[in-house]
């Protein structure tokens, strides 16, 4: 398994991480960490794209940005796996 295969699954696993992290009463967050090339236009465009809200550079981790679903509740019981997976096959992804 080359190192390009285990930063996939590393991505996959921050981005499912992130989709289920709940608040410690059991509620989902409407937050999402994703890995993208192309730097801040690039985010901001996807950003636009599927409505979130670009929240900026994760310090130390570069081309890694923390995003926020506009139109999804702050809180739910419920995750919300086809947002994550809507960005997860983006082809701009840093995979």
């Amino acid at each position: 398994m080359g190192p390009r295969t285990l930063f996939f699954y590393f991505v996959q696993a921050v981005l499912y991480f992130f989709a289920v992290a709940h608040d410690g009463d059991g509620h989902y967050t409407n937050d999402w960490v994703v890995r993208l090339i192309g730097g801040k236009d690039v985010v901001d465009q996807l950003a636009m794209e599927l409505d979130y809200q670009n929240m900026g550079e994760l310090k130390g981790f570069p081309n890694t940005y923390l995003m926020r679903k506009n139109d999804h509740p702050q809180r739910s019981r419920r995750n919300a796996q086809h947002l994550t997976k809507r960005l997860a096959d983006d082809n701009r992804n840093g995979i």
